[in-house]
């Protein structure tokens, strides 16, 4: 069980990380720190995808998403 406490306490450090400083949970406006929350936001995109846990999820909803992409504008267009 320790086990599972240690993941959780990890994944709760790497969210954390994302968590803008300061009080409230407003960060600065400038374009610097949108610019770096985009990198984190993709690091972190990233470091969850190499992650084996829940791949078949991933998998299913990446699946699910490429079908309704190409379905809906072919819908579209050739029902009318």
């Amino acid at each position: 069980m320790s086990h599972e406490s240690d993941e959780v306490t990890k994944d709760h450090r790497e969210i954390e990380q994302f968590i803008p400083e300061g009080t409230g949970k407003q960060g600065p406006t400038n374009e610097s720190s949108n610019e770096s929350k985009l990198k984190r936001g993709w690091r972190w995109f990233y470091s969850d995808m190499r992650r084996g846990r829940l791949a078949w999820v991933k998998i299913v909803f990446f699946l699910q998403t490429a079908g309704l992409v190409t379905l809906y504008p072919y819908l579209t267009i050739h029902m009318r």
